[in-house]
């Protein structure tokens, strides 16, 4: 675990250092780079401050869940300007280095501030944008009971991000359209913890299909991601 958080650090920080290159050349001003470098320093702080407090016996995998979709979101969009920049400094190799190009640093940034826009769309107002995606299985051997038997498939719930009642229900009214005769649930119906589907049951009890409701397990619904208390017992 700690070596996979050293690596990601590491690229983070290779990573941000390379975005500035283009960040500085189109945007001027020790404030603003000083802000630039305090968005970093203030999430290195909330990283390492999370360690300690986990290590003390604290719970803080919710605050742990936002800082890493913070990362996530001033991560990625720079992320995606590295290529455009190596390939800029694989040009630049053969012409003795000159200054950064104005041009495509702009055009980077841009990139850039869209992705983010991208990202904080689907973690707001993108999490309730449901879709029913139809497919027809047909076989050779299938007994004639099953022909016409519909069954709809939900996955990653994630019923600990829901925070909106009426596009949630929106959502089950969407499920309930289909009209299936069986409902499956293939993982990740909660973030971390069981409790977080509770403020939601009566309204997934809604749920509707004659020939059952049934779930598997997903990663997040085993609780890995949480640090439980071990009870011993003795024998």
């Amino acid at each position: 675990m700690a070596k996979r958080l050293l690596l990601i650090i590491f690229l983070f920080v290779l990573g941000d250092i390379y975005f500035f290159q283009a960040f500085s050349t189109v945007i001027h001003g020790s404030i603003w780079h000083n802000m630039y470098w305090g968005i970093d320093i203030l999430l290195f702080l909330g990283v390492f401050t999370l360690i300690f407090l986990r290590r003390t016996g604290y719970d803080v995998q919710q605050t742990a869940t936002s800082l890493i979709t913070a990362f996530l979101i001033v991560f990625i969009p720079k992320l995606l300007a590295v290529p455009f920049l190596f390939v800029e400094d694989l040009m630049r190799i053969f012409s003795s280095f000159p200054p950064r190009s104005l041009f495509l640093s702009e055009i980077v940034l841009f990139l850039a501030g869209a992705m983010l826009l991208v990202i904080f769309f689907g973690l707001t107002k993108g999490r309730y944008f449901y879709k029913v995606r139809e497919e027809v299985l047909s076989f050779p051997d299938l007994p004639a009971a099953f022909d016409g038997f519909k069954i709809t498939q939900l996955s990653d719930i994630h019923s600990g991000s829901l925070s909106d009642i009426k596009r949630v229900r929106k959502g089950i009214e969407l499920v309930n359209a289909q009209n299936s005769d069986l409902l499956l649930f293939t993982g990740d119906l909660v973030n971390n913890k069981a409790s977080e589907m509770e403020p939601w049951v009566s309204d997934f009890n809604r749920l509707e299909a004659p020939s059952g409701k049934f779930s598997v397990l997903g990663n997040h619904d085993y609780g890995d991601y949480v640090q439980w208390e071990v009870w011993n017992q003795k024998p």
